[in-house]
């Protein structure tokens, strides 16, 4: 979210695909209803919904139609504390990496639609701030445009920068903040936690109602 400009091959590069001949979808599936190794109560579903369309209500992303080596790499990440998350690292630690590949492949291949918010009238000068942000940044603090990286249409470039549409702002908000507080660190050269540590709350929070109402 949020980025710098960075050559996206360089990142592409830490993004290698392996491929073990167990890996599929239909695996993929089995451990998103059932939990594979951790049981019915790691169930992908249960958090994520049987479309993988995600839950604002607790801050869960959307995952349906998301890149699968993007996705891999979270659930990676989530593995070996790189992304720590208390519900997320336990459960992808008890997955195999064929288990992980599969998972994110199955994703992968849902197609789900945006789920738009709408946003109250009182916040309408938040979401207008937002959509500033979004499109512009802020040059004399030095927050980058999240167009620049997640595109205009908030549907990503490549398989480093992924798409914001349909995130929840719940969700959206949750991970600037914690790029911000240096929790979440997943991020080759920083990339996210140098923008959000020069927004403030309101900034956040006005972006990330900004994303939530954008339409497909």
């Amino acid at each position: 979210m949020f980025g710098l400009a960075v050559p996206a091959g360089a990142l592409l590069a830490t993004l290698a695909w392996s491929s073990p001949a167990e890996v599929s979808a239909a695996r993929g599936h089995m451990i998103v209803v059932g939990g594979g190794p951790g049981g019915a109560g790691a169930a992908c579903f249960s958090c994520h919904g049987l479309q993988g369309q995600g839950d604002a209500g607790g801050a869960f992303p959307r995952l349906a139609g998301l890149d699968r080596i993007y996705l891999a790499r979270q659930l990676d990440d989530y593995a070996s504390g790189a992304r720590p998350n208390p519900a997320m690292s336990p459960i992808a630690q008890q997955l195999t990496a064929g288990d992980r590949q599969s998972t994110a492949l199955y994703y992968a291949e849902l197609s789900a639609p945006a789920a738009v918010e709408p946003s109250s009238a009182a916040d309408g000068r938040l979401v207008q701030w937002g959509a500033m942000l979004y499109a512009q940044g802020s040059a004399e603090r030095g927050i980058q445009a999240c167009a620049n990286c997640h595109g205009p249409a908030a549907s990503g470039l490549n398989r480093v920068y992924p798409p914001l549409l349909g995130q929840p702002a719940s969700y959206v908000d949750a991970q600037l903040r914690l790029w911000r507080d240096g929790v979440r660190h997943n991020d080759i050269y920083d990339v996210m936690g140098t923008v959000a540590r020069r927004m403030t709350d309101e900034d956040i929070r006005a972006a990330a109602l900004y994303v939530a109402g954008i339409s497909p």
